[in-house]
């Protein structure tokens, strides 16, 4: 996964208090999220970074940079296609 994630050419920087404090509100309210997400996917919307951004916004109120969201894809984005197993 490192490996990946260097490949990506990401400019070396961490994670700010602020964008861990909008990410631990997403995981608080990640029951809705996913809730929205699975209609996206019903939908056959594809749940790429802008869908996740914006179901961020709607649901748990915060805004996820697009630092974090592109950490987050890195992590969970095993086979190009964001959350394609929901």
């Amino acid at each position: 996964m490192l490996l990946m994630i260097l490949m990506l050419n990401f400019p070396v920087q961490g994670i700010t208090f602020q964008e861990y404090y909008d990410f631990s509100q997403v995981l608080k309210n990640i029951n809705e999220i996913d809730t929205a997400l699975t209609f996206y996917h019903v939908a056959g919307a594809a749940i790429d970074k802008i869908t996740l951004k914006h179901v961020a916004k709607t649901v748990a109120k915060v805004h996820l940079t697009e630092h974090l969201v592109n950490v987050v894809f890195s992590i969970f984005d095993e086979n190009g296609k964001f959350l394609s197993g929901i």
